[in-house]
């Protein structure tokens, strides 16, 4: 009795704590909140508005920000520490300014800001500002907007100046014209003026170390940006000559009034100007030309395969696909050396285009022996499939035309007659023998490409029957041929029309017009089409950009109803097989649940060998019950499309 009461009074009091410790809780959340409430006031009130105007022109941006007496200050902020805010791998290299690090990382250089993704911007200036404290106290992060803005601005501006002064060192390669060495020195020295700047800027900011803001050390200033805007705008850093009376001369004795002289320019704004950065008009670009490699002649190719434990020979004959890639490794070799970076990567490019070239002079020859086209217009032959249509058709409906056909015996044969495994697999390129035995001869992936096509506007108007028809073909092949095909199950099902039409419809299309163009049996057709798949690999190529054969690809799609290529309808499933039943076992067989295909088999004679257990749940109507006891076996003889779409019917509970 005692304990109890201990109990409840110690209930009570934890009851009482808890009452009290959701009180205090519910206090600091409303003290939080009026605080964050004030604390974003202040903030919103304090915050230093945008000048109107363009930064540059109408006002300066290092004034508006505060720090006009501090351009220490003032350049950190454009700077950090590459390895704090930038991939580690570029560390070695140099370091980054913040802005224009995540403008890199971020944005695309290639294009102003006016051409960019907002949401994109939105998130750099907000990465901006987490990065550099001090930005947040100006209102919506204007000046990371503005030195974006610039930069792309100067970016843009430097590599149109840049094509310029390429295409004019390329017409001066061409002309012969020498390197000017003046050109060099003054490049020199603005690299050692560059490198004063970083000594300057490295040095520490009183104001951060007092506010505590430092965003990180850096090396290079962003005022030359600010500079660069403002002459790019007025077009000039010098001041124009002016006209102005002068008094006239004692020793003159005509007493004529001359032109004042002209006023000395701006030493320090011409001392900041950079060529590269503004208009040619002004300042047209240097003329000086970088040392080339040399130009390689097939003479200057070497005999022998440059890759390591390699010791092929280069073809005798000129080949101006391994003469583009020595050029690029002489090219390589010239600027990183001989063992640089990317040499050895380029060695085994090389050896694979020698093995290549040469396995295709040895297919031409073979080829030439065998008289197989080099050169076929497809623009002749995708008219000519068409005419095979009732052909193809045929082995939709007809099981014995599909079961006789030698391409599907050699798909059936690639595949070890998995046929379940094979449409079951989401990825195909597990058969590799089908993979490679569904390839077109000396049609190539070309002719692959075009007859697959073709096939798919041919059909496009029998997509309302053609899986049924296929389903049903299939089903009497493996009733009449058991032992031909793997094990199956209730999951199972037939083959895709994709999968059919590209593993077996497309060769067997190539073998026709091969039967044709040689004429020649089908037997024989088929010889000649596996014979050449190496050849029509290397001869036939798609990879290339030829407008004649998806010109002809595009005609098909248009011929298609609706104007698409999905011209297969996917309102009717694919119907699934029944399942195989189990040999008999001690253990007692599991019962398939619901509803399936078995219920449509007949009673099997032998129950021994095949026991068909009694499906479980089962509910019916009686109209479905008349009619599953008329319904023949699965696969039989009698299994037509009518009874397709009856099975349909009841497996999804739809009135037929």
């Amino acid at each position: 009795m005692a304990r109890s009461k201990a109990l409840t009074n110690a209930a009570e009091v934890n009851h009482k704590l808890q009452e009290q410790l959701a009180a205090a809780q519910a206090e600091i959340s409303k003290y939080k909140q009026r605080e964050a409430a004030r604390r974003k006031a202040t903030t919103t009130k304090n915050l230093i508005a945008r000048p109107h105007g363009q930064p540059g022109r109408d006002y300066n941006l290092q004034t508006e920000m505060r720090l006009a007496k501090d351009t220490v200050h003032f350049r950190r902020l454009h700077a950090s520490e590459l390895s704090k805010v930038c991939d580690a791998r570029l560390t070695y290299k140099f370091r980054q300014r913040i802005v224009k690090d995540r403008v890199h990382q971020e944005l695309d250089v290639s294009t102003t800001i006016s051409k960019q993704d907002k949401t994109r911007v939105d998130a750099t200036v907000i990465k901006i500002g987490k990065i550099a404290p001090y930005f947040r106290r100006f209102a919506g992060l204007w000046p990371v907007r503005n030195m974006i803005r610039t930069y792309l601005l100067n970016m843009q501006n430097r590599r149109r100046t840049d094509l310029e002064t390429e295409k004019e060192w390329t017409e001066d390669n061409v002309n012969g014209v020498d390197p000017d060495e003046e050109e060099r020195e003054g490049d020199a020295d603005e690299d050692k003026e560059a490198e004063a700047d970083d000594e300057d800027v490295d040095e520490p900011s009183g104001e951060e170390d007092a506010t505590g803001e430092g965003e990180g050390e850096g090396e290079y200033s962003d005022e030359e940006d600010e500079e660069i805007s403002i002459l790019a705008k007025h077009k000039a850093p010098v001041s124009a000559p002016k006209t102005t009376k002068a008094a006239p001369k004692n020793n003159t004795a005509s007493g004529q009034k001359r032109r004042a002289a002209d006023p000395p320019a701006d030493a320090s704004a011409a001392k900041k100007h950079k060529p590269a950065l503004s208009t040619p008009k002004h300042n047209p670009p240097s003329r000086a030309k970088k040392p080339r490699a040399k130009v390689l002649t097939w003479a200057d190719v070497p005999a022998e395969c440059p890759a390591v434990l390699c010791e092929d020979d280069l073809p005798a004959e000129q080949n101006d696909r391994l003469l583009a890639l020595f050029q690029r490794l002489e090219d390589l070799c010239f600027n990183v050396g001989p063992q640089g970076r990317g040499v050895s990567l380029l060695h085994l490019e090389i050896c694979a285009a020698i093995t290549e070239e040469k396995k295709k002079a040895n297919y031409l020859r073979i080829g030439a022996h065998n008289e197989w086209p080099l050169d076929i217009d497809f623009a002749a032959v995708v008219p000519r499939i068409p005419e095979l249509k009732e052909t193809v058709l045929d082995m939709f409906r007809d099981p014995e035309i599909l079961w006789d056909c030698p391409i599907f015996q050699h798909f059936l044969r690639n595949i070890d007659h998995k046929l379940f495994l094979f449409c079951k697999s989401e990825s195909k390129a597990n058969f590799k023998k089908a993979v490679l035995g569904r390839r077109c001869g000396y049609y190539g992936p070309k002719g692959d490409f075009m007859i697959n096509s073709t096939i798919y506007r041919m059909l496009a108007t029998e997509d309302d029957q053609l899986e049924i028809q296929l389903c049903t073909t299939l089903s009497a092949i493996i009733d009449d041929n058991p032992d031909a095909f793997d094990e199956y199950d209730a999951s199972s099902n037939l083959i895709l029309i994709k999968d059919f039409v590209s593993f077996v419809l497309t060769p067997y299309i190539a073998s026709l017009l091969i039967s044709e163009d040689r004429d020649i049996d089908m037997e024989q057709a088929v010889h000649v089409l596996e014979e050449s798949h190496d050849f029509g690999d290397l001869l036939q190529r798609d990879d290339e950009d030829d407008a004649v054969t998806y010109e002809l690809h595009r005609k098909n799609i248009r011929a298609m109803k609706g104007g698409t290529n999905h011209i297969f309808s996917q309102a009717f499933p694919y119907i699934k097989l029944g399942e195989k039943q189990p040999k008999p076992k001690t253990e007692k067989a599991s019962k398939p649940q619901g509803l399936s295909l078995l219920d449509f088999e007949e009673p099997n004679p032998n129950p021994k060998k095949r026991p068909v257990p009694k499906p479980k749940n089962k509910v019916v109507t009686s109209e479905e019950e008349k009619k599953e006891n008329t319904a023949p076996a699965f696969g039989g003889s009698t299994f037509t499309v009518q009874k397709c779409v009856y099975i349909h019917a009841v497996l999804t509970r739809t009135k037929v």
